[in-house]
Order: C-alpha cells, then sequence, then structure tokens
C-alpha cells in the first residue's frame, strides 16, 4: 500500500508510543516486540495498532511473543482490531483476546 503523508505520520505517531525501535511492514502484516513502557494499552496489556495494511503489537514481557505470534500467524491485519472476530478467529487455549487493546484507523 502506497503511504500518503497523513498515515505515514499516524505511524510515526503510534511508533513512538510504541516505546521501543519497531516499523509498520513496509509489505503489511504485523511487527511484534516486547515493550513494558508501550503508551498504546494499559500496562501489563497486550497493544494492537493496524493503520493500514500493516499493525504494530506490543506485549509486556518476552514470554508473550511466541504466543501472539502463533495466534496470529496468518490472520488479515483488518482482523487485529475486531475483538469479535478476532476471538472467533483464536483457536489457541492460550487465547489474550480480553485482555488486548484494540486500535485501528
Amino acid at each position: 500500500m502506497a503511504c500518503d503523508p497523513s498515515l505515514a505520520r499516524a505511524r510515526q505517531v503510534w511508533l513512538e508510543m510504541a516505546g521501543v525501535p519497531m516499523a509498520f511492514p513496509a509489505d503489511g502484516g504485523v511487527d511484534v516486540a516486547v515493550s513494558t513502557g508501550s503508551r498504546i494499552s494499559p500496562p501489563g496489556w497486550i497493544g494492537i495498532v493496524a493503520l493500514g495494511d500493516a499493525a504494530i503489537i506490543t506485549v509486556p514481557a518476552n514470554s508473550w511473543v511466541g504466543t501472539v505470534r502463533e495466534v496470529l500467524q496468518g490472520l488479515p491485519v483488518e482482523v487485529l482490531t475486531n475483538s469479535d472476530r478476532l476471538a472467533q478467529s483464536c483457536r489457541s487455549p492460550r487465547c489474550w483476546v480480553r485482555r488486548a487493546w484494540l486500535t485501528s484507523m
């Protein structure tokens, strides 16, 4: 997706709020990073921000990274910020949808 200036600026703001180096993947998809100081979700929660065809996800601890990647593998970005669709798509017994802070634009 070609990135317009407004989308690029919105992404930059959310990246700053993530509190760790990460990026909205240029070819779409998801970047997951550990950030105990993320400001995109309440402390201890998973934060998901989807803008355009890409998303960033912050998790509160290293132990969450693998689980989040496993659960989200193959899901379209547009599902990530729709709690009902995400819960339906989540087939893992370790599903964490109720502890995720979802944001999209």
